[in-house]
Order: structure tokens, then sequence, then C-alpha cells
């Protein structure tokens, strides 16, 4: 990605989403370049704390908490081989900021 595009969708999260952290966009965008990924994925790939990646799942979804409302970009999805695990996914609103970012050039 050139450093033009990436001031680009930086502009477009601070313009839409002006309170999201760094390590949360990262997290979306890692979320948004696999088909479902577990908050263990989400620590490799973006390189940070379980904890960590776990709270930027649970804000980007409907409910940071059950009183805080999240982004809802994602949603999360039990696993059909094992119901321990979930696995987060875009939902529709983030499907769309997904390709809005992919438009960008």
């Amino acid at each position: 990605m050139r450093l033009v595009t990436l001031r680009k969708v930086m502009a477009l999260f601070q313009k839409v989403y002006p309170d999201m952290p760094l390590p949360m966009l990262l997290t979306f965008i890692e979320v948004a370049s696999a088909d479902g990924l577990t908050v263990s994925d989400v620590v490799e790939r973006v390189g940070i704390s379980q904890p960590a990646a776990s709270r930027h799942c649970r804000a980007l979804s409907e409910f940071a908490t059950p009183n805080k409302p999240g982004f809802n970009l994602v949603e999360f999805r039990e696993s059909r081989a094992d119901f321990r695990c979930k696995y987060v996914y875009l939902n529709e609103n983030g499907r769309a900021l997904a390709k809005k970012i992919k438009d960008i050039r």
C-alpha cells in the first residue's frame, strides 16, 4: 500500500471513527483481510496482548460492554467444530467500510 493511500485510509477512519485507536484500526483491517479470525489470530497478526485483542474485537462489535455501544463493524460467530471457540467476521457495516477502503486510490 502506498503512503498516500495509507494516509487516505487513516483519514477515512478519523472522519468516521475519530475515537478509534490505531491498534483497533489494525484489528479491523486484519479481520477484513481474512474470512473469520479468532482473538488469538488477532494477537498474532496485530502483535498485541490477548486482553487488548479481546477488548478491540468487542469494541468493534455492536456492544463494547453490556452498557456501552461499540463501532458495530464485526460480529462473533461460534465455531461449528468447537462451541468454545468464537470467530470474528465483518458484519454488513464492516463489509461496507472495507469496500470503501478497497476503493481508495
